[in-house]
């Protein structure tokens, strides 16, 4: 799902920008997304939590600014910022998203009902990537319903 929200199409507005790790995960979870973002030609703008980590894999790697998390790429290019809970992601996402389209992918339907209901933005997905709703995709979904 990160794949394709970064790589599908990087030029659109609901191209994801930043991605928040749940620093429980991120041990585990940096190594295989430094793996697939290096295949897919994506450079990874860390914060200092993930930056070392992320170095050590083979994408590209440079340090986020803080401008970054207010800017949209429309490139390959994917801030990675770890945050220590779902508070600390919405918290971010407040002060630094877009409002357009927001994504949670997680195997707690809790946190997953809290981020619909707490995030603005016009477009909230659980476990789905943020270029779903291309003219493309809806035209697929409609066909088969």
């Amino acid at each position: 799902m990160i794949v394709n929200a970064k790589t599908q199409r990087p030029s659109t507005c609901n191209t994801v920008e930043t991605l928040l790790v749940n620093k429980n995960i991120a041990d585990s979870f940096l190594p295989a997304l430094s793996k697939q973002m290096a295949e897919s030609g994506v450079t990874l703008h860390a914060d200092a939590a993930a930056l070392a980590q992320l170095q050590a894999g083979p994408a590209k790697v440079v340090a986020v600014k803080a401008e970054e998390y207010d800017d949209e790429f429309l490139s390959l290019d994917l801030n990675v910022k770890i945050v220590s809970d779902l508070d600390d992601a919405i918290a971010h996402i407040r002060e630094h998203g877009t409002q357009h389209s927001d994504a949670i992918l997680t195997r707690d339907m809790r946190n997953a009902q809290r981020f619909v209901n707490e995030v603005d933005s016009s477009a909230v997905y659980v476990n789905a990537s943020t270029r779903l709703p291309t003219a493309a995709s809806l035209v697929w979904v409609r066909k088969w319903r």
